[in-house]
């Protein structure tokens, strides 16, 4: 009986049998089949976290039956090492680029205006980045960081000093987009390089930032206590502006419904609407974080209500948010209405569910993104547990569809 899942199942059937409930009973309520929930308290089978989830929640356990079961094994070999030496100079943090023949002289140029210029830009190509691949987006950063780099070499005295912020920013989004892509290990890289350039120009904020662009790939691979640990590290410094100690504490509280805590996650999720709250409304904030979200907080919260176990009020929280996404915003809305959809087909509003995947899957043709890969795959293995609903199976070809597309063109992207 020392095995995890025999521990669980013994204690699952234990809580079921203290409620009343036969196996009948508990099936209906989180819309999974008594055989499989057979296996389950048997221990012949394991559950997934979200399922776990879901048989603690009907069982009022508090996260304790789920808590028997540890998910944090994530088995990846990616190197989170941050502190890289900054000794080797800006050239080497950005990368090896051929500088443009008409930036390669030696004339001093007005550093200050020129980050400005780029600073702008960038939100734009943001902009873009919600509404196209990342294969499209490589060029045009790379183009960017090449002059930057460039300029970095002709810039004296404080206006270097910004430039080396603004490249540190490109280079963070960079690897944005590299995750996004399906390369996490370029993803991890180009972050790192962020956080040199940051500390080349004296700055802690793109540490800190960075470190919640960490905690963020922890939270994809499924990992609560390494979001956590992270999320913590870069709310450490009191000085960090407020709008990344709230993405933080945002990504802090999201790290606790993986691990199930359902009180430090909300405990979490007030401090970091608070924070975010006082944030103030300069353009370039939009460097930092999500700019497409009217409400970030409550994005968030309506997502982990997933993996604490209560799909239904995530998918209505998502479902009132959804509208609030700029048109534009095409990436957002792939990866917040495939959740959403997620949420309805657990708690089983079927019809619900088929409503925003037929509007979906138009809008995210032209969108690659890894992130929303893993749950169109994960919508797809729920929907066909439910295929003998007539809507879902008029759904589910067109949804392998969308699911075939991405997989190539991440295929094809990720090595780029």
């Amino acid at each position: 009986m020392d095995h995890p899942s025999h521990e669980f199942g013994a204690a699952v059937r234990r809580r079921r049998l203290d409620n009343h409930l036969s196996l009948a009973q508990l099936a209906a309520k989180i819309h999974y089949s008594r055989g499989h929930l057979s296996k389950i308290e048997t221990g012949k089978r394991t559950p997934s976290p979200q399922l776990a989830s879901l048989i603690d929640t009907a069982l009022r356990a508090g996260g304790a039956i789920a808590a028997l079961l540890d998910f944090a094994e994530m088995g990846d070999d990616l190197d989170y090492s941050w502190d890289a030496p900054s000794d080797a100079g800006a050239d080497d943090a950005i990368g090896s680029v051929d500088l443009p023949p008409d930036l390669a002289g030696s004339t001093a140029v007005n550093g200050d205006a020129i980050a400005l210029a780029f600073e702008h830009s960038l939100v734009q190509i943001r902009k873009l980045g919600q509404t196209t691949s990342p294969g499209a987006i490589f060029p045009i950063l790379e183009g960017s960081l090449r002059s930057l780099r460039a300029l970095l070499g002709n810039t004296p005295g404080s206006g270097r000093i910004r430039l080396l912020g603004v490249t540190a920013r490109y280079a963070e989004y960079f690897g944005w987009m590299k995750q996004e892509a399906g390369n996490d290990a370029e993803a991890l890289a180009w972050t790192a390089r962020a956080v040199r350039l940051g500390k080349d120009c004296g700055s802690t904020d793109m540490h800190s930032h960075a470190l919640v662009r960490q905690a963020l790939i922890r939270l994809y691979l499924g990992d609560g206590p390494g979001t956590v640990s992270l999320a913590l590290k870069a709310q450490a410094d009191p000085h960090t502006p407020s709008r990344i100690l709230g993405f933080a504490a945002m990504r802090e509280a999201q790290g606790h419904a993986l691990n199930r805590d359902y009180e430090r996650f909300r405990e979490a999720m007030t401090r970091a609407r608070e924070l975010l709250e006082t944030n103030g409304n300069d353009p370039t904030d939009a460097l930092y974080g999500p700019y497409t979200l009217d409400d970030p907080v409550r994005i968030a919260e309506g997502w982990s209500l997933y993996h604490l176990g209560r799909p239904a009020d995530g998918a209505r929280i998502l479902a009132e948010e959804l509208p609030h996404l700029p048109h534009f915003a095409a990436r957002s809305y792939g990866r917040y209405a495939t959740r959403c959809a997620l949420q309805y087909v657990v708690c089983g509003e079927l019809d619900r569910a088929c409503e925003v995947i037929a509007e979906l899957l138009p809008r995210i043709t032209d969108v690659v993104s890894a992130t929303i890969l893993a749950d169109l795959r994960e919508l797809s293995r729920q929907l066909i547990r439910r295929r003998e609903h007539s809507r879902v199976r008029e759904l589910l070809p067109d949804l392998a569809s969308a699911i075939h597309y991405q997989t190539n063109m991440i295929g094809t992207t990720s090595n780029e």
